[in-house]
């Protein structure tokens, strides 16, 4: 039986993914009961109802039209998600895979190593996916790698001497258990060195805006001080403005690093223009259907101005760019 003593290590693994975690994947990294998490929940001010995790990834008529029509391997590209979020959207709506899907069976030496150690780790020892791992091991009932630390008195001396992640690194614990523990005994984080505890508003304007390396040279600091400070409040690194680059080939095709920056109205002119160049004729919206397959309709939706219109996913942008791009571009004799 599960001892009733709760560790800090816990409390802070607790405090972490309460919210975050499904109920059944929580319990397996605790290995504890719905009820002993419910109830340590409520002691520490955490009660609530838990939100049911929902997935985060909306999908559009035009996206899930091309489900089954391309590869998942593609539509993940495209949509900017996992393979295995692709995979399970098609799965669900019962669509047959446009490329068949190789399954791998999960052999007995494999089986034995889930909950020996951290899903990704395992993941990139199999090559497989850590959603893989972890879904194959909570439909067996293995609980998840949770390292359970022994907190000594060395241990103890070497919080706040160093960064949490920096100790975390060290002894091998968890950022978070270590960033409890040190708040637990009350000792103070470490500042990171020749950080200045004042930032002129002048300075902080600069961040992202020239290389770390001039802010740290003028405010006589190390370059770690002011990448430290600018990661802290969300600014990106600065970047070399890029060389505006050619919008089309050498066949006169425009490229699609530049159509897919464009909004709809500046991509409708640029496929039409293109359109022009080569057939001498206009690129009307019947036209348009004939060399995407889409429907007249559907076009009148995505390229009519107004409060109507509705957004064009990347995907079928991508579609409409190959169509009307390599299709003229087949039958232009030049």
């Amino acid at each position: 039986m599960q001892n009733s003593i709760w560790t800090l290590e816990e409390i802070a693994l607790l405090r972490q993914y309460y919210r975050r975690m499904p109920a059944e994947e929580l319990q397996a990294l605790l290995k504890r009961s719905a009820s002993a998490i419910r109830a340590k929940a409520n002691s520490l001010g955490l009660s609530g109802d838990r939100p049911r995790p929902v997935s985060p990834v909306q999908w559009t008529d035009d996206e899930l039209a091309l489900l089954g029509k391309v590869s998942d391997a593609e539509v993940a590209k495209q949509k900017g998600v996992s393979l295995d979020i692709a995979r399970r959207a098609r799965v669900r709506r019962g669509i047959p895979a446009a490329v068949p899907v190789e399954w791998r069976r999960w052999t007995k030496e494999q089986i034995a190593l889930l909950g020996t150690m951290p899903d990704a780790s395992l993941g990139k020892m199999l090559g497989r996916s850590q959603p893989a791992v972890r879904e194959q091991r909570i439909r067996l009932g293995i609980a998840a790698s949770v390292p359970h630390t022994v907190w000594t008195s060395e241990m103890d001396a070497m919080l706040g001497s160093a960064s949490d992640r920096e100790i975390s690194a060290r002894l091998g614990v968890p950022y978070q258990a270590v960033k409890y523990r040190r708040k637990h005994l009350g000792i103070q984080a470490t500042r990171k060195p020749h950080t200045p505890r004042d930032w002129p508003q002048e300075v902080i304007d600069r961040l992202g805006k020239v290389p770390d390396v001039v802010i740290a040279q003028q405010m006589g600091v190390d370059g770690s001080a002011v990448s430290w400070k600018r990661r802290k409040l969300g600014i990106a690194p600065y970047r070399k403005p890029a060389k505006m680059k050619a919008v089309k080939d050498r066949r006169g095709v425009p490229k699609w690093e530049y159509v897919s920056t464009l909004n709809q109205p500046e991509f409708y002119r640029a496929m039409s223009a293109h359109h022009q160049a080569v057939t001498g004729k206009p690129l009307t919206h019947a036209t348009l259907s004939g060399l995407c397959m889409w429907s007249v309709s559907r076009l009148q939706k995505w390229f009519t101005p107004g409060s109507a219109q509705q957004p064009l996913a990347l995907p079928v942008r991508h579609h409409i760019w190959l169509a009307v791009c390599h299709g003229i571009t087949e039958r232009d004799p030049g």
